[in-house]
């Protein structure tokens, strides 16, 4: 019985000389959060409208202010599209021309935004008679634009009467 005790205070004196040295461990984790490329475009709530006076030879619709917006770190491009020259709602086959006027109004600081196309006109006589308009931001940022389309015509004596429309679309990429 001696001899165990003398082995357990031989291995308590030996643990006193020599403490067992703790090895400190680390690890580590990250944590990512993905933020896709988003674009927006967004067209003004209600149809611009106005009347042709007697005698003008064309009338200037009202600025209508699309909001358009991207977090692209290149920027991003959005196009206004005319689908087609003024057409006559009861007559189709009557078309007039229209001019597109395209500005910035205000953006954020960051996004640069630019006219890169800021006029264009449809051509009733050429097939189909779009056109559009273009602005372009080189980063991530907002902008209000403002878009004057203009009903152009030489004379309106002989214009027929009626409604005449055409329809704007927008789109946006990313750069």
């Amino acid at each position: 019985m001696l001899m165990l005790r003398d082995q357990v205070m031989a291995c308590a004196i030996a643990l006193a000389i020599h403490p067992t040295t703790l090895i400190a461990r680390a690890d580590r984790q990250s944590y990512q959060v993905h933020v896709p490329t988003r674009a927006s475009v967004q067209a003004p709530p209600v149809a611009a409208s106005a009347r042709l006076p007697e005698g003008a030879g064309q009338v200037r619709l009202p600025e209508q202010n699309w909001s358009v917006a991207s977090n692209s770190q290149s920027g991003a491009t959005v196009r206004l599209v005319a689908d087609h020259s003024f057409q006559n709602l009861e007559d189709p086959s009557i078309c007039r021309d229209a001019r597109m006027d395209l500005r910035i109004i205000t953006q954020s600081c960051s996004g640069n935004w630019i006219g890169t196309r800021p006029r264009a006109s449809t051509d009733h006589e050429a097939a189909g008679g779009t056109t559009f308009v273009e602005a372009q931001s080189s980063k991530p940022g907002s902008a209000a634009i403002g878009l004057v389309v203009t009903f152009e015509q030489t004379d309106s004596a002989f214009t027929p009467a009626g409604c005449y429309e055409l329809t704007v679309t927008g789109t946006i990429v990313a750069n």
